[in-house]
């Protein structure tokens, strides 16, 4: 069913099962994240310390 063709009642289950990204691609993106983070923490930013206020 394309989007024109979706009762006002129904857009939100229609963007949940359409749009929304799964959480296994979520749980992806987060991973992928963390490790980008860990890379520029641990090889670009080693002997800089950062302070927190």
């Amino acid at each position: 069913m394309e989007l024109y063709q979706v009762p006002a009642g129904s857009l939100d289950a229609w963007i949940a099962e359409h749009l929304q990204p799964s959480e296994e691609f979520q749980l992806q993106v987060k991973d992928t994240v963390r490790r980008i983070c860990d890379f520029l923490k641990e090889t670009c930013f080693d002997d800089i310390k950062v302070g927190v206020s």
